[in-house]
């Protein structure tokens, strides 16, 4: 997947104070999926708009995403901190609205 350096400084501003690690676009490409380190949580943001929707709490510190091919799954792995959480998977289960 190409990055747009346009689009993660728009996710940077947006999601500055969880400090956005990782950023995976939904298949169809009307969502982008955030890993927020800072704030140990999977964020949802509208890539039309830029709004974030919402977020989901992850394992600690989470750092990589992948998607499933048919955007119904979501992959987080954490690198946890300080002996808190990580050395996970999180797979999260999409449903579009």
């Amino acid at each position: 997947m190409k990055r747009c350096l346009l689009t993660l400084s728009l996710l940077a501003a947006l999601c500055a104070a969880c400090r956005p690690v990782t950023e995976v676009a939904s298949p169809d490409g009307r969502y982008l999926f955030v890993a927020c380190n800072h704030d140990s949580k999977i964020a949802v943001v509208d890539a039309r708009s830029m709004r974030m929707l919402g977020a989901v709490d992850a394992d600690s510190y989470p750092v990589g995403l992948a998607i499933s091919p048919d955007g119904r799954r979501l992959y987080a792995t954490s690198q946890g901190r300080g002996g808190r959480g990580g050395n996970a998977v999180d797979i999260f289960r999409i449903d579009y609205r």
